[in-house]
């Protein structure tokens, strides 16, 4: 164990306050299902003030029981607010998963998922304020296989009503709600072959046109994109081949700031394996530009999320082996509005083995956050998150251990620079999992471990008994190297003071 001299004159005679260039690990909170079973999260999302929705599924194998939604709201500290489960009535009824959850201009949690009702499979719709009490719960029959593949996605509209994209009896199913709940119009595509059509991904413009996108075809000819106006009409339909006209993964989808629809997705290469298509279209359908990755058509990456920042560039998360050659890595690509790929970056976990890209959040001023499942041993997997700057450099990274494998799901910054991840987790192998929601705050002191905002000698006593290696989350390691040590002292000591 590393000895931590914090000598007491350091704490009274240094009165720098600078700012942390480290993020502090705030907080980590679970849930554990009521019968210890599989428990999975599945996605965050931020209110306006700092509160956290978490969203995932719960398994009860007692008879007469199955699968229900958990909605978990933590106060900006950590501490639960309060949570709800809800079990779909009727025999066999239950929680199948989760598509997404989002937070509307009223700080309420609205989400997508789906499952079965004692009338059979359906979709589950619910907005719930902040006090947990439902506004509405909506049921819509869908049945389709591949939601475990192909989840039902969401997106808000300003005025606080929404649309989704789902797959019903094997075609595209897009519905647009008002604020209320009310369904105001659906639209189907049945595509040119008789299989199964996916829907992938769905974006809604500020004109109130919607774009939805996926694979015509379950045997994957392409990605089909169509945009509807306001009323739910179809105003162009796009296709994008690729190499062979074949896929491997499905396709995210955005619209930016001028109307125009940004799209990935992972098409079969010429080598026959995943390689990363990005394409645009003018609101207009004109394809402007498209950009294939990587050029070796032999090296392997799939899309797992993408993002736009506020100029318009793509932030396109995949996992592959560009760098090492059957390891996997996480891999971020940053193309400019106009199609230029301005820079790569990849990021090996500390095992220097395989490695899963999960989900990619942006901020206010540009810069990245991803999220991803890393190694930090052969056969042990851990929750990280990675911030890249705007130019590409890389500002920290942060690894998460709960002393097995975390699945990490999702990730969301807050306006003040709260950095939530979620997911799911295993204390040991062959246990079942629970939820775990991990928080970093970036603005303050990462030095304030105690966090009442002043670096003081209580801040210093925390890291003194807190020496040695890390376990589980540790707010006392301020530099990530997983260890308490005189390096965390040091930047203790520059920080001494009120917190900026």
């Amino acid at each position: 164990m590393h000895r931590l001299y914090l000598p007491l004159f350091a704490v009274i005679f240094s009165v720098s306050t600078l700012r942390a260039e480290e993020p502090r690990a705030a907080w980590v909170a679970s849930f554990d299902g009521p019968q210890e079973h599989s428990d999975e999260a599945r996605g965050v999302a931020l209110t306006s003030d700092g509160y956290s929705y978490v969203l995932g599924t719960a398994y009860d194998p007692r008879p007469g029981h199955g699968s229900s939604f958990v909605l978990i709201l933590y106060r900006p500290d950590g501490t639960e607010a309060w949570r709800r489960v809800y079990e779909p009535p009727g025999k066999n009824a239950g929680a199948g998963g989760v598509g997404e959850i989002q937070v509307d201009s009223r700080d309420r949690a609205v989400a997508v998922g789906w499952g079965r009702t004692g009338a059979g499979a359906s979709l589950f719709i619910a907005r719930i304020d902040r006090n947990g009490r439902p506004d509405f719960l909506l049921t819509p029959p869908t049945a389709s296989p591949y939601f475990i593949y192909y989840p039902p996605q969401l997106v808000l509209g300003s005025d606080d009503g929404f649309v989704l994209s789902a797959t019903r009896d094997g075609d595209y199913l897009v519905q647009r709600y008002d604020a209320s709940g009310e369904l105001l119009w659906e639209w189907t595509y049945d595509g040119p072959k008789p299989d199964a059509d996916l829907a992938t991904g769905v974006a809604l413009g500020s004109d109130g046109s919607v774009v939805v996108t996926g694979i015509p075809g379950v045997n994957g000819s392409g990605y089909t994109t169509i945009r509807l106006d306001p009323n739910g009409s179809p105003a162009w339909e796009r296709n994008q081949f690729g190499f062979f006209g074949v896929t491997l993964g499905h396709a995210e989808v955005a619209i930016d700031s001028a109307g125009d629809v940004v799209l990935s997705g992972t098409p079969e290469s010429t080598c026959g394996v995943h390689h990363i298509q990005t394409w645009k279209y003018s609101s207009t359908g004109e394809e402007l530009w498209s950009h294939a990755f990587p050029s070796d058509p032999c090296l392997l990456i799939e899309v797992e999320d993408m993002a736009l920042d506020g100029a318009g560039n793509a932030l396109v998360l995949g996992t592959g082996y560009i760098d090492d050659f059957g390891n996997y890595d996480l891999q971020l690509l940053k193309y400019s509005s106009g199609g230029e790929l301005m820079w790569r970056r990849a990021y090996d976990g500390f095992a220097e083995t395989s490695d899963h890209a999960s989900a990619v959040a942006v901020d206010a001023d540009g810069a990245a956050y991803i999220l991803g499942q890393t190694q930090s041993v052969v056969g042990q997997h851990d929750l990280t998150i990675v911030k890249y700057q705007s130019d590409g450099t890389r500002e920290w990274s942060r690894t998460y251990d709960g002393g097995s494998t975390e699945w990490p799901k999702d990730i969301a910054v807050s306006a003040a620079g709260d950095v939530i991840a979620t997911g799911h987790q295993y204390h040991a192998l062959g246990q079942a999992a629970d939820f775990v929601t991990v928080a970093y705050q970036q603005n303050g002191c990462a030095a304030d471990v105690t966090g009442d905002h002043v670096v003081d000698r209580a801040d210093a006593d925390r890291l003194q008994a807190a020496a040695g290696p890390c376990v589980d989350l540790c707010p006392e390691d301020l530099n990530g190297d997983r260890t308490v040590d005189q390096a965390d002292g040091e930047i203790l000591r520059a920080s001494m003071g009120p917190c900026p």
